[in-house]
């Protein structure tokens, strides 16, 4: 167990277990491969808009809510202890939602506008760890509603989608700079494959939505996993 004393956003555990390699290298695998498949699906969906629909509204719109997420994070928002105390908040129900899943029992929750907070469970596992660098309750959300009432292309679904993933990035960033306690050390490569393989994901599937709505979207997911059976099927 932690000290009483956790960086932001960790989540504490009585039991100090540490992760098999093998299990994750197994587990990482799949992962990585779905890494690949998103990054194609990605870049044929950037190409295609830049061929067919270069100066479309959507995407005016798109890029310029993520510019302004970056001015206003580091001139107004990193400085509010309001914010702040929404980032770990969120922070922290991400490891709750991911404790309940993986039928972990949580013993205290944790955090303020300082940006401390803590989740602690009776046993600590990867995937309780590394939920705050995969996803985001905005992102989650966003999709869980656009999968749901099925939007077209809009532009302020474009600007809304580009804001929260803005909020997505540098929440992820934020937390991997300032959090010692969820990335274990030793365990570096795993964490940074399974956030690098989100951000992919979520970037695709919020540019694809804001670009050509729900419809998109879908596009978008049955491409990156038809990229991935086809790199799973070569190895």
């Amino acid at each position: 167990m932690l000290g009483d004393n956790a960086p932001v956003g960790s989540a504490r555990g009585r039991n100090k277990t540490r992760p098999s390699y093998v299990l994750l290298i197994l587990v990482t695998i799949p992962v990585a491969c779905l890494g690949y498949g998103s990054i194609v699906a990605l870049i044929q969906l950037v190409r295609q808009e830049m061929q067919h629909y270069p100066f479309n509204v959507t995407h005016f719109m798109f890029l310029g809510a993520l510019g302004a997420w970056l001015i206003g994070y580091f001139l107004f928002l990193r400085r509010s202890s309001s914010f702040t105390f929404w980032q770990t908040a969120d922070h922290e129900f991400t490891h709750i939602i991911a404790a309940i899943l993986s039928l972990r029992r949580i013993r205290s929750v944790s955090w303020s506008d300082a940006g401390r907070g803590a989740v602690t469970v009776d046993r600590r596992t990867f995937l309780i760890d590394q939920a705050p660098y995969v996803a985001t309750l905005p992102m989650v959300i966003a999709f869980i509603l656009i999968m749901v009432m099925g939007p077209r292309s809009a532009w302020w679904l474009a600007l809304i989608l580009g804001t929260v993933l803005g909020y997505h990035i540098f929440s992820v960033i934020r937390a991997g700079i300032s959090d010692k306690a969820d990335i274990r050390e030793g365990y570096f490569l795993f964490h940074l494959v399974w956030s690098v393989v989100a951000l992919v994901l979520w970037s695709g599937i919020a540019a694809s939505a804001a670009w050509h709505g729900v419809s998109g979207t879908r596009i978008f997911l049955v491409e990156s996993w038809s990229a991935t059976l086809k790199l799973i099927q070569f190895l």
